[in-house]
């Protein structure tokens, strides 16, 4: 059934509802709003919005109609509120009644409040509806005029009446919403403390590394994420880490925190990227989470250049050297905490002069459109590019990507001044599988600084009779010290033995006797020195230029 309550209505259902679903996004505030619709909608001349000021005056928040400058707020020119008059009681009072005036002139009421102040605007007709919350707290006043006396009648008091409970509501909601804004907000700020407290506060200062680390959280939601950054040193050796686990909530943020204790615990026992991954996998799978992580590791020797690289489907390492980009071939490897068990290959680079290593959790390179790395071509371009140091580097590559991140991003840059020669050392028992340990130690370090394979076998044929010559005639432990500069390999084999070794002429037949002679002939130069708790004998072989390699 239609009445002619809802007929009244009907022209301005939807400026109601648009008027009630108000949040705050709007261009126009939401009282000047409501006062526009109620003017239009009651044909009045002109209308304000009234709120109480203590208990015995008003202050027009908001006009329609008439210009603030006719009517200006008197907070803005120096004068006190309105004064709560006989006629605005009734409305603006605790209980808060409709008032319908046809000519203002004739009402006793306006006789009493000695009339309009000067320059005021003309009224004839006077309409004022109380504006209430649903649990009937008082909220303020829209007061509706025009020029003309007899020009608002009960359509207009039910039409003013609906725009007050809408505008109610949408005030409730704009409070709410408001409220809502200050607490995500505050959640935000809360998350990047909680974020940056579980971050290293600085990382070391290295010796031949210099880093610059970048954290940035995603424009859109404001819970925490799970990025993190690491690099945990060992002597000349540093291994940098960089982690993100899945989601964005506290319960990540909690374990990230773990998982990089975890990561920095394992490392600093001596365990390789590749073991420590598969350690922090394991654990990750006993603490029970639901959540999964992916995580990369790069340990790197200062002093020889040698980097290892392991990952747990994290995207890879960039190495750039003199403008050329390019990403590190390393196994993937399964993310932490899906599979048990996982192991995670490790991949060799050998750095053999100075170079940038980007690492980067996968917000830096997402966008919504393209994937996962669909911004990687653009990062690559850029670090390709000339800067002066790591830092600006690092700034540059975030340039443009802060303001529209959907993803946590942490970006960890290294700049590598180059190897300084290359050394290595191991003390062996003085005893008959000396050699062959040796041997195996050799291979393994030669293969890791790229030395070629038939100065490898040469270095292996000499320091087997090096070792094996020093096993049998000194007592306790055997040194055997690598060293590679200017392409040359050094071997020296350090014992407690003070005498010399003899170069003898071996019989024909024998098995021995010849180890000095192989060592003189398969050696560039070679050397005894003398200390005062034993002896160093060494060789050093030349290791061939590959002709234009790096």
């Amino acid at each position: 059934m239609v009445t002619a309550e809802s007929g009244w209505l009907r022209p301005f259902h939807w400026d109601l509802a648009h008027l009630a679903t108000y949040r705050g996004e709007r261009s126009k505030p939401l009282l000047e709003e409501a006062v526009d619709l109620a003017v239009r909608m009651t044909g009045a001349s002109y209308g304000a919005y009234f709120k109480t000021v203590g208990t015995e005056r008003l202050d027009a928040f908001a006009l329609s109609g008439i210009p603030r400058d006719v009517f200006p707020r008197p907070a803005e020119v120096g004068l006190p509120p309105v004064r709560i008059t006989d006629v605005f009681a009734p409305t603006v009072s605790d209980g808060g009644t409709t008032v319908l005036i046809d000519d203002l002139f004739t009402d006793a009421r306006y006789g009493r409040m000695g009339g309009m102040p000067p320059g005021h605007p003309p009224v004839r007709s006077y309409l004022a509806v109380p504006v209430k919350s649903i649990q009937g707290v008082m909220l303020g006043a829209i007061l509706l005029a025009h020029v003309q006396p007899g020009r608002f009648s009960d359509a207009s008091r039910y039409q003013a009446e609906a725009v007050a409970t809408y505008a109610a509501v949408a005030i409730e909601n704009a409070r709410s919403y408001e409220a809502e804004q200050l607490a995500m907000a505050r959640l935000g700020e809360l998350a990047q403390i909680l974020q940056r407290s579980l971050l290293p506060r600085a990382l070391p200062a290295l010796e031949r590394v210099d880093v610059a680390v970048r954290y940035l959280p995603a424009e859109a939601g404001q819970e925490v994420g799970g990025d993190w950054y690491d690099a945990v040193v060992s002597d000349h050796q540093v291994t940098f880490v960089i982690g993100d686990v899945q989601g964005h909530s506290t319960a990540a943020a909690a374990l990230m925190g773990q998982l990089r204790t975890a990561v920095r615990a394992y490392v600093s026992e001596g365990h390789a990227p590749g073991a420590a991954l598969a350690r922090t996998n394991t654990l990750l799978g006993d603490l029970g989470s639901e959540l999964f992580a992916t995580c990369a590791l790069v340990q790197l020797d200062q002093h020889t250049g040698a980097m290892r690289v392991a990952s747990a489907g994290h995207p890879p390492p960039l190495v750039v050297r003199k403008g050329t980009v390019r990403e590190v071939e390393v196994d993937p490897g399964i993310p932490l905490g899906v599979t048990p068990g996982a192991t995670y290959p490790e991949t060799l680079v050998q750095l053999t002069g100075r170079a940038e290593v980007l690492m980067y959790t996968d917000g830096l390179v997402e966008t919504v459109a393209g994937g996962i790395t669909a911004d990687l071509p653009r990062v690559m371009a850029i670090a390709g590019q000339s800067h002066r140091d790591i830092e600006s580097m690092v700034q540059a590559v975030l340039s443009g990507v802060a303001s529209r991140l959907t993803d946590d991003a942490a970006l960890l840059g290294l700049s590598y001044a180059g190897p300084v020669g290359q050394a290595a050392e191991l003390d062996v028992e003085g005893s008959t599988g000396a050699p062959s340990l040796c041997r195996r130690f050799l291979y393994r370090q030669l293969d890791l600084w790229g030395v070629d394979q038939d100065t490898t076998d040469s270095a292996a044929v000499v320091l087997s009779e090096l070792v094996t010559n020093a096993a049998i005639h000194a007592h306790g432990r055997v040194r055997l010290k690598l060293e590679v500069e200017d392409r040359r390999l050094r071997i020296s084999v350090t014992d407690a033995s003070t005498g010399l070794p003899r170069q003898r002429q071996a019989e024909e037949g024998a098995l021995g006797g010849r180890g000095l002679a192989i060592v003189e002939a398969m050696s560039e130069d070679w050397g005894v020195v003398m200390r005062p708790t034993g002896k160093t004998v060494w060789s050093q072989l030349v290791i061939p230029d590959p002709g234009g390699q790096p």
